[in-house]
């Protein structure tokens, strides 16, 4: 499960052993995303990120859902964690 301390290296980068350079670009989308969120909610990282994370695009193949199935993660929890990081931000 993810926790509040978990970033997006620790539930992706051990997920598998080695990444093809297509794999290792969506990682790093995904830890980017992730640093994003972490920046104050007005600025257009974090805007782009949100949008990005939210979207319901899924044929693209490096759209934020695409990314995810591919590389066997749950999107659902990895969406809700950057949700209630996103909302933990707004509310402070």
């Amino acid at each position: 499960m993810i926790t509040d301390n978990t970033t997006i290296d620790n539930t992706v980068i051990d997920h598998k052993p080695k990444y093809s350079p297509t794999e290792a670009l969506m990682v790093k989308m995904l830890r980017q995303a992730w640093s994003d969120l972490r920046q104050n909610p007005s600025t257009e990282a974090f805007r782009t990120a949100k949008e990005w994370v939210h979207s319901e695009e899924q044929e693209y193949v490096l759209s934020f859902k695409y990314i995810c199935e591919h590389l066997g993660l749950n999107i659902s929890q990895i969406t809700r964690q950057m949700y209630n990081l996103d909302k933990r931000r707004s509310s402070k």
